[in-house]
């Protein structure tokens, strides 16, 4: 039954004539009443009046909800119920006149009407889609060339089609799971990316098949399927997929595991971590996660990044990852000020630190009030480059060039090249760094003669000469994706 469930799901694929259908269902109870005045003959004089009032105020109501929040809501049974039941309690129990015809026609519809709409709505939410998942299942069997990747199999348009309409109910592609061709079975699997609800069974059934199964298109997309799952013993089927074989296996279950990562990390996180030391996973990455990140993951993360080999590497691959969507995407007051707290956070690792420097800095996020506190000698000799730039971008700071010249003396080319960016951008000094490319190979015989220029500067032996271009384009280097 689907009279209370998910009416959205259904309301968004009604054509304009359907919609506006279901706009005058919702104010027919008003028509009705209404209407009563005319055909049914009442003993009391204030009567008409009362129905007339209050068949007013019904359509002004259905008027608001219809604003509000949509026809969606002509659907989901309440208001519909309710102000039928209302127009038949009004017309039969307040003076009726039970020797009208039109009396008996007027209750009949108030009656007949909402059952109606829901045997149409039980049609379209089961009969209908079963009969439209069976046409497009029917192509899908028939179609003998299928793409390799799972990427590539998600953005076939019948595939697209067919999981818009399984949502309500996945069963007619569970079918197929058992169908000799791995393929179909990966595009069924497919069609169920992210299914919202599963009823008793279908979830094992999809588990079932990922874990016999040797194709690892299939486990992908079966794993997938089942990122919506809200049991622990569903969500504990998926956790070995996170150390599979297959690179595109497990880059699925971290997407399906980790996309709801708020709620589910602390149940996950000894997984995670076995998963993050799996030797062949060197090479994946971090973490796939699409949402963002509780504080007990970024301590988490920020532990596991002191360790050596694969742990280590991928732990602070997810940290940066994390912290550059933050910074970029979200943006928010909050979300710069826990980037700004790990800034200023002496336990935290460089590299993280330096990236985190970077992306402020390259969003205008980096205050100077934060910056001159990193300027100290205690400071990583990257960051400390990157807060001079800050400060010297608002205004002349003596204690900025103070630290650019004591980063210019170390014999290390990338320092040295990005205090060449902030010196000829900021200082106008000609570092000899091109113009809107893409800055030189540190082994490069370019960064070799920066350098040397960046030396003598620090020195004082290099002469002031203005910058005959401007370097507005010049990148800060290294950090860039």
């Amino acid at each position: 039954m689907t009279w209370f469930s998910r009416s959205g799901t259904i309301q968004h694929r009604l054509s304009p004539l359907a919609r506006l259908s279901l706009v005058s269902v919702l104010l027919f109870p008003a028509v009705l009443l209404v209407s009563s005045v005319l055909w049914v003959r009442h003993t009391q004089s204030a009567l008409p009046a009362a129905l007339i009032g209050l068949g007013v105020l019904m359509a002004l109501t259905s008027f608001v909800i219809i604003t509000r929040w949509g026809t969606s809501q002509v659907m989901s049974g309440k208001f519909l119920l309710f102000f039928y039941l209302v127009a038949y309690t009004a017309l039969r129990f307040i003076e009726p006149d039970l020797t009208s015809p039109w009396f008996h026609l007027v209750l009949s519809l108030c009656l007949l009407t909402p059952v109606c709409v829901f045997m149409y709505r039980e049609l379209t939410a089961t009969g209908g889609n079963i009969r439209r998942a069976k046409f497009l299942l029917g192509g899908i069997i028939r179609r003998e060339e299928w793409p390799d990747r799972y990427e590539d199999i998600r953005q076939i348009p019948e595939i697209r089609h067919l999981r818009e309409v399984l949502r309500e109910n996945p069963s007619p592609a569970l079918t197929f799971l058992s169908h000799p061709n791995p393929k179909i079975q990966a595009a069924v699997l497919t069609a169920l990316e992210f299914q919202p609800s599963w009823r008793k069974d279908q979830a094992d059934a999809v588990i079932h098949r990922a874990n016999f199964t040797d194709e690892p298109l299939v486990r992908a997309a079966a794993v997938m399927a089942l990122a919506c799952v809200s049991k622990s013993r569903h969500l504990a089927c998926l956790v070995p997929f996170l150390s599979d074989d297959s690179a595109e296996v497990r880059r699925a279950a971290g997407i399906a595991l980790l996309w709801d990562a708020r709620t589910r990390w602390n149940d996950l996180r000894s997984h995670i971590r076995t998963a993050l030391a799996q030797p062949h996973a060197g090479k994946d990455g971090a973490l796939p996660c699409s949402g963002t990140l509780p504080v007990t993951a970024i301590h988490d993360l920020l532990m596991w990044a002191g360790e050596t080999g694969t742990v280590g590497k991928r732990a602070t691959q997810t940290l940066l990852r994390h912290c550059k969507k933050t910074i970029e995407e979200d943006g928010s007051p909050e979300a710069i000020e826990r980037m700004v707290s790990m800034l200023q956070d002496p336990k935290v690792m460089p590299s993280i630190r330096v990236e985190i420097a970077h992306r402020l800095q390259n969003t205008s996020h980096l205050a100077p009030e934060v910056a001159v506190k990193l300027l100290s000698s205690n400071q990583p000799t990257m960051l400390r480059v990157i807060a001079a730039g800050a400060m010297l971008s608002q205004r002349e700071d003596s204690r900025a060039v103070d630290v650019l010249r004591d980063a210019a003396r170390q014999p290390n080319r990338e320092i040295a090249l990005a205090a060449a960016v902030i010196i000829q951008k900021f200082l106008g000094v000609d570092m000899g760094l091109p113009m809107g490319n893409e800055l030189p190979n540190p082994n490069s015989r370019i960064a070799a003669e920066v350098t040397r220029r960046v030396i003598k500067w620090s020195a004082g032996e290099f002469g002031q000469s203005a910058v005959d271009t401007p370097a507005e384009g010049i990148p800060v280097p290294g950090w860039d994706d």
